[in-house]
């Protein structure tokens, strides 16, 4: 369990993202932020989001899920041939902190491509990573958090 849980918070640490952000809403009131070089689109909810009147009434703290919707892949088959694999859909529930540019994955659940859950990943301990720059978890911190660049 916690070698799922440190290799969730490296892909959203290291992950490569293309440099465009979308900012689209779909389904759900999921927005879509990003994609990466694999074609895997990443969603954003905020579920709470804390301002302060002595931050210009800015976002310094947030809790949201992020929906990772994976692209389908060509794999080749024990016969040899290429055939299609759908793929899944991961729903991770985080809280950040917007001042430290901080986050930390409360809860992970991954769903195949036909919806029935695979697995399930509530940490005994939470404990909060900072934002690699340039990073996936960056990017998704500051679309959460307001922070335009």
């Amino acid at each position: 369990m916690n070698k799922f849980l440190f290799v969730t918070l490296c892909l959203v640490s290291f992950t490569k993202i293309n440099a465009q952000s979308y900012g689209t809403e779909t389904e759900a009131g999921f927005y879509l932020v990003t994609s990466n070089d694999d074609g895997d689109l990443y969603y954003v909810k905020t579920e709470k989001a804390s301002r302060s009147p002595l931050l210009n009434d800015k976002i310094y703290s947030a809790e949201y899920w992020v929906k990772i919707v994976k692209a389908s892949k060509k794999i080749k088959g024990k016969n040899g041939k290429l055939r299609t694999v759908a793929g899944n859909t991961e729903l991770q529930y985080f809280k950040c902190s917007c001042l430290d540019k901080t986050y930390s994955l409360e809860e992970s659940h991954e769903y195949n491509s036909k919806g029935k859950l695979v697995k399930s990943l509530i940490p005994p301990i939470s404990s909060s990573a900072k934002a690699i720059p340039g990073s996936l978890g960056e990017v998704l911190l500051n679309g959460v958090c307001g922070i335009i660049k």
